[in-house]
């Protein structure tokens, strides 16, 4: 059976579309200037902070968790929902359980209008390839959310700068 040349034109547009579609989709996400506007808006609602420049939003097809790469740096949000009764109990749980781990350097603990904040830094792992993180945790009464720094040990210092600045840009919402 032969098909047209008008066909073939039309079912090869089809099958590119939607990877036409999903790239400049890719692209408008860039943070490249950096900034809140960037966060997508269910994010958004419940934190504030800077992506860096330079870091590229890459789609996860898993609700709630969002991510962002330059080079060998990530950055993952990750958005869920309490699973305990008391906010401050789980929250003194994951302080002290940061605190006994040994891989862990420091452990910086805050309380922010509705929410309570754990900055967890990593010591840097004797390979130089594995992955060194700085995890902020956020506990408040609608979510808690989850905030990843990394990149690979050899590489981590050179994020660093922009990992602090994205850190000290962090802040919740006011909710309505």
């Amino acid at each position: 059976m032969r098909i047209n040349y008008s066909l073939r034109l039309l079912l090869l547009l089809l099958i590119l579309l939607p990877a036409s579609l999903a790239a400049r989709a890719e692209e408008g996400n860039d943070s490249a200037k950096g900034g809140n506007a960037n966060l997508p808006e269910e994010a958004a609602q419940y934190i504030r902070i800077t992506i860096p420049p330079g870091f590229l939003s890459h789609r996860v097809d898993e609700k709630g968790i969002y991510r962002w790469r330059k080079d060998s740096g990530e950055i993952y949000l990750v958005l869920g929902a309490p699973f305990a009764e008391s906010s401050e109990l789980l929250f003194k749980e994951l302080r002290q359980a940061a605190k006994k781990d040994k891989r862990i350097e420091s452990v910086k603990a805050w309380t922010v209008k509705r929410g309570r904040v754990v900055l967890v830094k990593d010591k840097p792992p004797k390979d130089p390839e594995r992955l060194q993180t700085w995890r902020l945790m956020v506990i408040t009464d609608a979510k808690i959310i989850n905030v990843d720094f990394t990149a690979p040990a050899k590489d981590f210092k050179s994020f660093a700068p922009a990992f602090k600045k994205a850190l000290s840009s962090f802040k919740l919402p006011k909710r309505s």
